[in-house]
């Protein structure tokens, strides 16, 4: 039998929308039908009556499918369409609500701070950032909207570091465009104490931006500067306007750059306590007060004649860090310098060093406050894998240092060396050593055995987390039992 025809449509109560007609179950599940499908035999006249009626009826009610389909899409599409204006109300509303817009400008001003360079952060990372490029803060965070444009431009301190790279800045297009930001940046930054750092490999000295850097001059605190040592000649005509410098860091970018000449860009920066130096700029720069007004005092380089002439004219150095690097054997001084101050020290020897640079530079110290003492062996040109240390004369003063560090992570400590200079620090408290191999002599040296032969009695703290190889484990405990035990009977 041929399906029925469609029926008259009714109403949905529960949307309002026309309700499909009956559809009709799919003839293929009659098994005459799928007998005929399977092969090539005319149906029965009847059937075809039947099949002709179905064709005629089905046509019909595609129509009708169709009418109802292409409504129930436009529906769909009106719907969909509420759903977006809805979605951007809400998306509207809440953003009009966000609690950003009610953060007070100082806290907003708070956050940008952690979102440019701090004071050390600009000096001591390895690759110098470009203070000019208008696609990092603090120039982005102007550039948002009129709030956060007028909280950036009135925080100071958003641009008080000043990171220049002269390598970006040679081109002709850069003549007019650097100058001016660099001048936008400064007259920001107002009179906030200036954080500079300049990188150059070439003599920058009559660079295009020069004359607007030198105007900032007064406000000065802490300066890095790498670059060829005649460049600083273009600041020894404004010398008198460094009077806030209170950290000053100088290095050359090729250790074939000598100096040779007095520099006297620095000799009236009267508030200058810290210096970083290379040694071969040491013997030749002119400070106030012939440095005695230093505090810190780090030296690195080959010349350790320069180092020698510095450390003399500094006797006021507290903390003092000496890296020696592609340096000519020497002998340490048959009369010691002097320095009374002197709490910390590090002595280290890097790529290029003599050998016993350590040991004949301590040697060539007197250091009677002395209470924090660091030897740093890292020369990777070096085949030796001997740690040369020091030997305790009458000058050196070692009942004060209360904390001892050895690092060589290519060398193998503990024989007689460290433990002669263990034997005369007898107040000892902390001692951190990074080694690839660690010597049992030095263990057993450590093992308490209740006698006056015992050294560092007031040992609390023996690190050796960064060592890689102790030879025998038993060593080590049968040391931390025997000073455990002492220490419980202390108890």
């Amino acid at each position: 039998m041929p399906p029925r025809p469609p029926s008259a449509s009714s109403t949905c109560d529960a949307c309002s929308l026309h309700s499909s007609p009956d559809i009709p179950e799919p003839i293929s599940d009659n098994p005459r039908i799928k007998a005929l499908l399977e092969c090539n035999d005319l149906p029965l006249e009847a059937e075809r009556l039947s099949l002709l009626a179905t064709v005629s009826s089905s046509s019909e009610l595609l129509a009708v499918l169709k009418e109802k389909i292409d409504n129930v899409q436009q529906m769909l599409k009106m719907l969909f369409d509420g759903q977006a204006k809805v979605t951007g109300n809400v998306l509207a509303a809440k953003a009009l609500l966000h609690p950003i817009r009610s953060v007070p400008n100082d806290v907003l001003s708070y956050i940008f701070s952690f979102c440019v360079h701090e004071v050390y952060d600009l000096l001591n990372e390895k690759d110098p950032p470009n203070s000019l490029d208008s696609r990092k803060p603090p120039w982005t965070l102007s550039q948002v909207c009129r709030s956060w444009r007028r909280v950036a431009l009135s925080t100071a301190s958003l641009w008080s570091c000043i990171s220049l790279n002269f390598a970006h800045y040679r081109g002709p297009v850069h003549v007019h465009l650097y100058p001016f930001m660099l001048s936008l940046y400064i007259q920001r930054a107002r009179h906030h104490q200036l954080t500079i750092r300049l990188s150059s490999t070439k003599d920058m000295s009559s660079h295009v931006p020069i004359p607007v850097l030198l105007s900032s001059m007064p406000y000065w605190k802490h300066l890095r500067a790498c670059m060829p040592a005649k460049s600083l000649e273009a600041f020894s005509t404004y010398r008198g306007y460094l009077e806030s410098l209170h950290y000053l860091e100088l290095r050359q970018p090729s250790w074939q750059d000598q100096a040779n000449s007095p520099v006297h860009a620095f000799e009236m920066a009267h508030s200058l306590r810290i210096l970083n130096i290379n040694s071969g700029l040491g013997h030749h720069i002119c400070l106030s007060d012939g440095g005695n007004g230093l505090t810190n005092l780090t030296i690195y380089g080959g010349s350790v004649k320069n180092m020698r002439i510095l450390l003399g004219n500094t006797p006021n150095i507290e903390t003092l860090g000496l890296y020696i690097q592609m340096s000519r054997p020497f002998e340490r001084l048959n009369s010691p310098i002097m320095m009374p101050k002197v709490t910390s020290l590090v002595i280290s020897e890097w790529d290029g060093a003599a050998p016993s640079s350590i040991a004949h530079l301590f040697e060539s110290l007197e250091l009677p406050a002395l209470s924090n003492l660091c030897f740093n062996l890292d020369n990777e040109e070096s085949e030796s894998t001997v740690f040369v240390f020091p030997e305790i004369l009458p000058h050196h003063h070692c009942h004060g240092i209360t904390e001892l560090t050895v690092t060589a992570p290519r060398s193998k400590v503990g024989k007689a060396g460290l433990i002669g200079i263990l034997t005369h620090i007898k107040n000892l408290e902390d001692l951190t050593i990074s080694a690839q191999i660690i010597d049992e002599d030095l263990f057993s040296a450590l093992t308490r055995s209740n006698n006056d032969d015992d050294i560092l009695p007031q040992l609390l703290t023996f690190d050796l987390q960064n060592s890689e190889s102790i030879p025998d484990h038993k060593i080590l405990l049968q040391m931390v039992e025997s000073r455990m035990q002492d220490q419980r009977e202390d108890d």
